[in-house]
């Protein structure tokens, strides 16, 4: 037997020129989920993991409040008596209260949305205080590039000392060399911002951020921050280099923030393991919750929806948000029809903040982060449900 081709076919296709169509829509576009750390350690241009002390056994089991940081001193992390509860996200210690140089507590946090916050005690080392590497070996530097760092601190109640300096400083990995460093002298009183401008005199593909303190004093801290000054933005929140590769594609639309990542979670928002909500992500980085993110990391939302649509406005690329439908396909449930109502609000509200006008509830919200402007907001989309009533 021998084996034929089959015969070619043949067809024509007729142009006409004199009758052209309208023109499509935004065709081609980006698609952005936080997976493999692309907003925290990727797009998002914070150097500090854990900034905010919320990292917790729910979103990895190997995580507790004191993962990325380093306790430099003689004694080790530990948890006070009122955060030792399991699945909290503190270290799960004796509950009996611990001299130990660090630890984390919730006593008298920052606010409700960021509960946890570091107690930083005196000791007898040298160096005593705390370390953060970043999200891999170590935080890159450059010698006279300028790195932004704040952080909340107060002198804490329970301490004998009444003034006290916070030094900040960015060294060498084995600690031995100072590339920058601030010092600050404490109010008395409740949390207050500290800021300052690190510049580098040399640079270091690896170097640590260290905090400690002068005086033997005992303070509270949340919020530590590191981000450099040249980003894709005027307000330091996307890391240059990736951001000017998703501007070089010229995309026309980007769809934010995922998909798996959307339908993922509890149905109930005040929960530490909550299904992620647009209303998570807006207002001061410091009231934004950590949550578990899917992909078994944590998300701190310092890459949020406001900073979404204004990277959109940059790039001009149509934004394409994904709001959740109030089920979780990975586990097969959904909310009763008859509570849905929750979820059409947010994806009302959700246009109110992009479009709405500034003495609207939410357009206050938008105008209130630096945008009266509306962002023109024209689509919104959501993730296949994968349960029959959405299909």
């Amino acid at each position: 037997m021998t084996s034929q081709s089959p015969a070619p076919v043949r067809h024509r296709i007729a142009v006409c020129t004199d009758a052209p169509v309208k023109r499509q829509g935004p065709l081609f576009g980006l698609f952005f989920e936080d997976l493999n750390h692309a907003a925290d350690g990727g797009l998002y241009a914070e150097l500090i993991q854990n900034r905010s002390f919320e990292f917790s056994p729910i979103d990895n089991p190997d995580y507790t409040a004191m993962t990325g940081w380093t306790v430099l001193g003689d004694e080790r992390p530990d948890s006070d008596d009122e955060t030792a509860a399991a699945g909290d996200g503190v270290p799960d210690v004796p509950t009996a209260p611990s001299p130990a140089l660090a630890r984390v507590s919730a006593t008298h946090p920052l606010n409700d949305a960021n509960p946890h916050y570091l107690i930083l005690g005196p000791s007898d080392a040298d160096l005593a205080g705390v370390s953060n590497a970043g999200f891999n070996d170590g935080i890159p530097i450059a010698a006279g590039a300028e790195y932004g760092f704040s952080c909340f601190a107060r002198i804490d109640g329970q301490s004998a000392a009444a003034m006290a300096t916070l030094r900040v400083e960015l060294r060498s990995a084995d600690l031995s060399v100072v590339r920058a460093a601030a010092s600050f002298d404490l109010m008395p009183g409740d949390w207050h911002k500290y800021e300052a401008v690190l510049v580098p005199d040399s640079s270091d593909p690896a170097a640590v951020l260290v905090v400690h303190c002068d005086e033997r004093a005992t303070l509270d801290l949340d919020m530590i921050s590191l981000i450099p000054h040249d980003t894709f933005d005027d307000e330091h929140v996307f890391r240059r280099d990736l951001t000017e590769k998703i501007a070089d594609m010229h995309p026309r639309f980007l769809r934010f923030p995922g998909g798996c990542l959307i339908h993922d979670g509890s149905f109930n928002a005040s929960d530490r393991d909550a299904a992620y909500r647009w209303k998570f992500t807006v207002g001061p980085v410091e009231r934004r919750p950590s949550k578990r993110n899917r992909w078994k990391y944590n998300q701190t939302f310092g890459l949020g929806f406001y900073e979404y649509f204004r990277l959109c406005e940059m790039i001009g690329a149509e934004p394409v948000p994904v709001l959740s439908l109030g089920c979780n396909s990975h586990i097969d449930a959904a909310v009763p029809m008859d509570a849905m109502q929750e979820w059409i609000d947010d994806a009302l509200d959700l246009i109110e903040f992009a479009n709405g006008p500034t003495d609207s509830a939410w357009g206050r919200v938008r105008a209130d982060m630096g945008h009266p402007e509306p962002f023109g907001l024209k689509y919104l989309t959501r993730q296949r449900g994968g349960i029959p009533r959405v299909l």
